[in-house]
């Protein structure tokens, strides 16, 4: 007794066989293959109704923004240390540095940081540590064992972060300071309270976004 199949079998057969024959005769080139790709799937894309939408805008972080980085430095003092800034090319600003002064540190958890170049300076007293400055230690490799990197991640709006705030010039419209730091200093010292004292730091590629909302 002959099974009876049904038109959707037959439809199946008949591709199975197209394919069998086509394989035995000869290999798909891919060009073959993408022509087919390209002829077939894109129209069931178009088809399912995709669509593309207007570009929406996209709201700015800031009005703008300047980038310095501060690398090397001399001691000013036993807790003053001073570094040169950079721009982004990676050229030495004249008369481009950055100071930091942690004699206050140990009393008041304060440390003042002064930015000066041709044009203008930056100077305030920021809470070192705090929950805007998250800080971490890595020991230097090969160094010393009481040599670390002191590692700095800040995020300070002026007017309610910072005490003391001074600002001229191309400073002047400073509203926000975004440090992403790295410091070599000699040892650290743990004060009352939980303060960090590092001793003797030098700047190792910090760079300081500048914001003007």
């Amino acid at each position: 007794m002959k099974t009876a199949i049904t038109a959707q079998e037959e439809e199946s057969k008949s591709c199975q066989e197209v394919i069998m024959t086509s394989s035995s005769r000869m290999q798909p080139s891919r060009r073959t293959m993408l022509h087919s790709l390209g002829t077939v799937a894109l129209p069931l894309i178009y088809c399912v109704g995709a669509k593309s939408g207007p570009a929406q805008p996209v709201a700015p972080l800031w009005d703008s923004a300047s980038i310095l980085i501060g690398d090397g430095g001399i001691l000013l003092g036993p807790d003053v240390a001073q570094c040169t800034l950079f721009d982004t090319n990676g050229r030495a600003l004249e008369n481009g540095t950055v100071t930091a002064d942690l004699t206050m540190l140990a009393s008041n958890g304060t440390s003042k940081f002064t930015w000066r170049r041709n044009g203008g300076k930056l100077e305030g007293n920021f809470r070192f540590p705090d929950a805007k400055t998250p800080a971490a230690f890595t020991p230097i490799p090969g160094g010393a064992p009481n040599q670390f990197y002191l590692l700095l991640s800040g995020d300070h709006t002026l007017a309610t972060d910072v005490s003391s705030v001074s600002a001229d010039g191309l400073f002047a419209r400073v509203t926000r300071v975004v440090t992403k730091c790295q410091y070599a200093v000699d040892a650290v010292q743990v004060g009352q309270n939980l303060i960090l004292h590092p001793l003797a730091p030098f700047c190792t590629r910090c760079v300081y976004i500048f914001v003007s909302d």
